[in-house]
């Protein structure tokens, strides 16, 4: 996680549904942000993530967290963390490569 995504562990519910640089996540937008860092709260705490995969459904979205079963369902208010353009190809082409070693 860079510096520059840091700031949204410390926000409130309020404060990143109103964050510009923040998109939510629903079943019909969610294929647009795959290999992004996401935020979400769990346990009072804001975490930050990386979007690795998303199920067929769209519903449930695959990270690395233990924690949670690896797994996250849609209706949790989900926020991807919008990048430049250049971050984003890297970002999907880094998840797709993931995605194709899975299937292997």
């Amino acid at each position: 996680m860079n510096d520059r995504n840091q700031k949204y562990l410390n926000m409130s519910s309020n404060e990143l549904m109103n964050c510009h640089s923040l998109v939510r996540l629903t079943p019909n937008n969610v294929n647009n942000y795959l290999g992004f860092n996401i935020v979400f709260n769990t346990r009072g705490k804001n975490i930050i993530k990386r979007l690795n995969r998303i199920s067929e459904t769209s519903r449930t979205l695959y990270i690395d967290h233990p924690d949670l079963g690896n797994n996250l369902e849609i209706g949790r208010r989900i926020y991807a963390i919008k990048n430049t353009e250049i971050e984003a190809k890297n970002a999907l082409s880094k998840a797709n490569k993931k995605w194709w070693e899975f299937w292997k």
